[in-house]
């Protein structure tokens, strides 16, 4: 959903949670569980039943054959998760009813169902290796010989990888050739592609490959991860509210205050072998394999050590150097300061007593303003309950009631009798 229509992680849980709650037409959705129970595999019919009566997903069912058994109906590996895979149920939804997010995630899910009915796609890999002069030239591609599942969802290809997709030509090993032409192309590489919600959400699913220590990558392979299905939305939210990541269209950007973060605290605590460790024995405390004491027995251990290793100057803190927006008060001359609320960022006067100028933020810098004939106060420029803008004196306290109609981003006509 992320790649495909840039939907962030936390709306697609709100929407799968929607589908399983308020329409029941799919399963439980909270879950990492990628298998199904033996025990439901006779309910094949009657789902793919349901589907094929929905005109978008006719085609995919008519080719499904519920004979084939893939290998998520696995019971010995459901054993591991609390819940089994999402899936539709036998239930024919009313699209109607549905929003165009939901209607994107109840068919993505369906395509998946309808896909293990498929046979196996498969691909010819070829590798071609030459010597032309001395110098060794290789080249790589893959032709589509099964199309298989991809019939119902598709053929993902990875950002990049459309050389791999090449067709080549037969020849065998041995065989000389004659080198008709010769081009030489200046590129430069490529840093690592910036996360995108759904790719850091299969990183913090799939830890061990951002671990290069062997002893820990074998450790966290194939179990621990950082946080749950349930709550990987809620940590990346998180992360973005405090403005430690801002989003650029599908992008996710580390800002300056979470690279600070970051570097000033020690590697103890930012290493994300020690965040998956804990979740791994949470996990095995759930299935009773570990004792919660002695998990916490361990934490206080850690945190005593840590503490300890401030105390004597093993570990310091480099605070970043945090400079604060300001800007000149345009009531009073002296300093507005940005601040952080709830709602965001906001702007106010440096003297609360005599001033106490409150702006909105605009973009990193404080809203529009313009004199008031008053002499006491500024406009300001104020969005409407309803729609639109007005303006109104930020001296109102004291006595000036001045507003005026916005006209294409300025102050208009005085208002009367508050019309």
């Amino acid at each position: 959903m992320s790649a495909k229509y840039g939907y962030t992680a936390q709306k697609v849980l709100d929407t799968a949670q929607s589908l399983y709650e308020k329409h029941k037409i799919t399963s439980y959705p909270r879950t990492d569980g990628p298998y199904l129970p033996m025990s439901q595999f006779e309910d094949v019919p009657s789902v793919l039943a349901v589907l094929q009566s929905i005109p978008e997903l006719e085609s995919g069912c008519a080719g499904a054959d519920n004979a084939i058994k893939s290998a998520c109906w696995n019971d010995k590996k459901l054993a591991d998760h609390s819940h089994h895979a999402i899936i539709p149920l036998a239930v024919k939804p009313k699209l109607s009813t549905l929003t165009e997010m939901e209607r994107h995630v109840y068919f993505a899910i369906c395509e998946r169902y309808i896909a293990q009915f498929y046979p196996c796609a498969e691909d010819d890999a070829t590798t071609i290796e030459m010597d032309v002069a001395g110098h060794n030239f290789r080249t790589s591609g893959k032709v589509e010989r099964v199309k298989g599942w991809r019939i119902v969802t598709g053929k993902e290809s990875e950002e990049g990888d459309t050389d791999k997709d090449q067709s080549l030509p037969v020849l065998v090993v041995g065989q000389s050739l004659t080198c008709q032409q010769a081009n030489v192309q200046e590129k430069k590489t490529k840093p690592p592609a910036s996360f995108t919600e759904g790719t850091l959400l299969d990183a913090m699913a799939n830890i061990a490959r951002m671990v290069d220590d062997p002893k820990f990558k074998a450790v966290l392979k194939e179990t621990a991860g950082i946080g749950t299905e349930a709550t990987r939305a809620s940590i990346i939210e998180t992360i973005k509210s405090r403005g430690y990541v801002e989003a650029k269209g599908k992008k996710l950007l580390s800002t300056q205050a979470g690279r600070g973060l970051i570097d000033t605290l020690p590697n103890e605590i930012t290493n994300p072998v020690m965040t998956a460790m804990w979740e791994q024995a949470l996990d095995q405390i759930a299935l009773g394999q570990y004792s919660l004491d002695a998990f916490m027995t361990k934490q206080e251990g850690f945190v005593t050590a840590l503490v300890n290793m401030f105390k004597s100057g093993q570990c310091s803190l480099n605070l970043p150097k945090v400079v604060q927006p300001t800007a000149p008060c345009p009531s009073c001359l002296k300093t507005l300061v940005q601040r952080s609320g709830k709602k965001g960022n906001f702007w106010v006067c440096e003297d609360k007593e005599a001033c106490g100028l409150v702006l909105d933020d605009s973009r990193g810098k404080p809203a529009k303003t313009a004199p008031c004939s008053c002499g006491k106060g500024v406009l300001v420029r104020k969005k409407a309950k309803t729609k639109g803008f007005w303006w109104g004196c930020s001296a109102f306290k004291s006595g000036c009631s001045q507003r005026h109609f916005d006209e294409k981003g300025k102050p208009g006509k005085e208002m009367t009798n508050g019309v």
